[in-house]
């Protein structure tokens, strides 16, 4: 009977190490982050003290893995988490959300400096050679931090400010951290709907083709043409390339985008040609 008990036992405690920690990095996982957040809030509240939530994502860890290998991909992960575990208090919790993300959760701290200094270490600690296959390689990281109770006084709002403060980050130039902000918030939410309406833009022909001449400077001759697509929003008016390809990008439409384009090109110069009209 002691037998299956202590059985019993050792079950229960593999099924809780698997429902609240991650098996390659030995991290908190998102479900046990977001329980210690609840607890860490609470105690917030009664101390009347801060919490702050960092939201760490590895940059183009994608490109790196796949170049190096799976199992390299799996080694830098490990190092990451252990790096970031060495280099916070021990009441604070470092966390693996999977893919390529990371969470700080940061209780014991009297001003926002402190905050700062943290980023500041994570980033020199993740930027420090990895050696794969007998090569270094070098990575960097992005990171978005929120405030509680600045910020929000709601869990789940706090790791999303956090997440919005991260992809500011990366629109950034990445390798640097930012704090949530309403501006990036409202950064943010404008992005989405430009998102949303690009969508739309694809499916009711408001995208343009624009062609610029080239002139051979010798002979002063037009010897060719550059193909310049431009969106014509029905509120916004004019939106630059510069802008929404980045966006289109993200968002997974940049496939269409580019066959819209060749379609386009294609049957303007068919249209040239059969009007006797012969492009460059």
């Amino acid at each position: 009977l002691i037998d299956l008990i202590t059985a019993h036992e050792k079950f229960e405690k593999a099924c809780l190490l698997q429902h609240s920690f991650d098996a390659l990095t030995k991290l908190p996982n998102r479900t046990a982050l977001k329980n210690r957040t609840r607890h860490a809030l609470q105690l917030a509240d009664r101390q009347a003290s801060m919490v702050a939530l960092l939201h760490l994502d590895i940059d183009h860890f994608k490109l790196i893995s796949e170049g190096a290998g799976h199992n390299a991909g799996d080694h830098i992960l490990k190092e990451v988490a252990n790096r970031l575990r060495d280099n916070v208090s021990e009441t604070d919790t470092v966390a693996y959300f999977g893919s390529d993300e990371f969470a700080l959760l940061l209780k014991n701290f009297e001003k926002i400096d402190d905050v700062i200094n943290v980023c500041k270490r994570m980033l020199n600690v993740v930027i420090e050679p990895y050696h794969i296959n007998d090569a270094d390689l070098h990575l960097s990281c992005s990171i978005g931090v929120s405030l509680y109770p600045q910020d929000t006084k709601d869990e789940n709002e706090l790791f999303h400010c956090a997440e919005v403060a991260l992809n500011r980050a990366k629109e950034l130039g990445r390798n640097n951290f930012q704090f949530y902000t309403n501006e990036i918030n409202d950064i943010n939410k404008e992005r989405v709907k430009i998102s949303h309406d690009l969508k739309q833009a694809l499916a009711s022909n408001q995208l343009q083709m624009y062609y610029q001449p080239k002139a051979d400077l010798q002979t002063g001759a037009i010897s060719g043409m550059e193909a310049l697509i431009r969106w014509h929003h029905p509120e916004s008016g004019l939106i630059s390339p510069a802008y929404f390809i980045p966006i289109a990008e993200e968002a997974g439409l940049i496939g269409e985008i580019g066959e819209w384009i060749m379609d386009t090109v294609c049957n303007d110069l068919a249209t040239w040609i059969k009007a006797d009209i012969q492009p460059p």
